[in-house]
């Protein structure tokens, strides 16, 4: 792995789990969107607000993800991103959940670029230069890499 992957601490809290103690598993989406937003922040310097400033936005168009282990509240976890794949209007991102020891979820995120339109419509568009800049360091060098999810 050549690439770049950007990491980050994550505490499981409390709210995050259901009654029987575990992440409640649409509350790993939120862990990832934020790990996405540090992400940019970090990288390309800017956050989800900020990017309007290119005029752009990235809605996700698609999300597969597996579940591999449970957290629990107090699990202290690392987030890993990079991108798998950077087209002209899309870009696809690989997160990673784990521990010390194991995964706990692996997810691959696509989202398109959009441009908001006067009437409110999005209308897809190409890629700044600068974010692709930014993000060409985490990008995986062949399709060998991408992460292996079962359907």
């Amino acid at each position: 792995m050549a690439h770049k992957v950007f990491e980050k601490p994550i505490r499981v809290h409390f709210s995050n789990c259901d009654p029987a103690g575990i992440v409640f598993h649409p509350q790993y989406f939120v862990l990832i969107n934020e790990l996405m937003e540090d992400f940019l922040e970090d990288v390309a310097g800017v956050g989800f607000i900020e990017i309007r400033r290119y005029g752009v936005g990235f809605p996700v168009v698609s999300v597969k993800t597996q579940f591999t282990k449970p957290s629990r509240p107090s699990d202290r976890l690392m987030g890993q991103v990079w991108v798998e794949k950077i087209g002209d209007k899309s870009i696809r991102f690989a997160f990673v959940l784990k521990d010390e020891a194991e995964e706990r979820l692996r997810c691959v995120e696509t989202s398109v670029c959009v441009k908001l339109t006067s009437d409110d419509q999005f209308v897809s568009w190409s890629i700044p230069a600068e974010i692709r800049e930014a993000l060409a360091p985490y990008v995986v060098e062949s399709e060998s890499e991408f992460l292996q999810i079962r359907a």
